[in-house]
């Protein structure tokens, strides 16, 4: 009977289980597949979607590494944010829920700010669709999708056998930055 309004990104306590319950869905396919993702990939843009994820890792027991790519702001802000999340989302559990130690968020790709694309991220998401046939947007899974690239080349992710790269959409960045493309 009462409606319950989530913030931008679904990123309070209520939220984060949105991406606990992604986490279980995602659980359950590997089962079902016979794999097992040893690293998570995804967007911090509000930092609801990645603390969902850790918090899912930490109850599940899954062990997997939860590695986030700013879009906005420095490593610092997120990780306090995240942190928060989890003390919030604890309320509703009824039991604390802690995954500090396991927070890994790059801010090196946040470019000109958020939902600012620089040359080289608005290219790589042009070769990205037509090589891969994925549309990324240019403010979220775009911005991941270059820094988590760029790690790779460096040899940031050698010793993860499969990797998870979760596209949370964005497909609305696109319309305003439609002539980029």
């Amino acid at each position: 009977e009462n409606g319950y309004i989530l913030p931008v990104g679904a990123s309070n306590g209520i939220g984060t289980f949105g991406y606990v319950k992604a986490m279980e869905e995602i659980k359950s396919q590997e089962d079902e597949m016979g794999i097992t993702f040893d690293t998570v990939v995804c967007t911090v843009g509000s930092a609801g979607t990645y603390a969902g994820l850790l918090i899912a890792n930490k109850l599940l027991g899954l062990n997997k590494k939860i590695i986030g790519f700013s879009v906005s702001n420095t490593t610092e802000e997120f990780t306090k944010r995240t942190k928060e999340l989890f003390v919030e989302a604890s309320r509703y559990l009824g039991e604390e829920v802690d995954a500090s130690d396991d927070i890994k968020i790059y801010d090196d790709y946040v470019g000109l700010g958020y939902a600012i694309s620089k040359p080289e991220e608005i290219e790589f998401i042009k070769d990205f669709a037509r090589t891969e046939g994925i549309i990324l947007d240019p403010v979220y899974t775009g911005k991941c999708m270059y820094g988590f690239s760029e790690e790779l080349k460096k040899g940031n992710f050698e010793d993860s056998k499969n990797i998870l790269f979760i596209h949370t959409g964005g497909i609305f960045g696109l319309f305003p930055s439609k002539d980029l493309f």
